[in-house]
């Protein structure tokens, strides 16, 4: 339905293929979302002064998570910053690295593999390619 209604918007010619996985991954998003957010309101949104601060276990956490990304290799850290903390997109990433799009989206997926084994105090996967 949704394709159908914003069939103007499609650019002749084009990948409608990508167009339509595109349209159905933002209605998937867009679904997850709204059955993320809660009918209940909760208590802190009256009286923030009761909100708790976050204990030890985040700072814990947060070091964790810091000394995995330094254990990275050189070339997957770079593309994990370049892409989550500095908000490059992956053609921008790409570019700034010298790298296809597509080594840019594998060295993402393993440094995130990785840093989420390590910080649940698995073994990272060895035998991987280090790129």
């Amino acid at each position: 339905m949704r394709a159908l209604s914003r069939w103007h918007l499609w650019r002749h010619p084009g990948n409608l293929r990508g167009w339509l996985f595109t349209i159905l991954h933002n209605y998937v998003n867009d679904v997850a979302r709204a059955a993320s957010r809660p009918d209940v309101v909760e208590i802190q949104d009256y009286f923030p002064a009761m909100a708790v601060p976050g204990n030890q276990t985040d700072h814990i956490r947060l070091r964790e998570v810091a000394t995995a990304i330094g254990a990275l290799p050189d070339t997957q850290r770079q593309t994990l910053l370049l892409v989550t903390m500095e908000g490059f997109s992956y053609g921008e990433t790409a570019e700034i690295t010298g790298v296809p799009i597509g080594t840019v989206m594998s060295r993402l997926s393993r440094a995130r593999d990785r840093v989420r084994e390590t910080v649940a105090g698995e073994n990272p996967a060895r035998g991987r390619s280090a790129t």
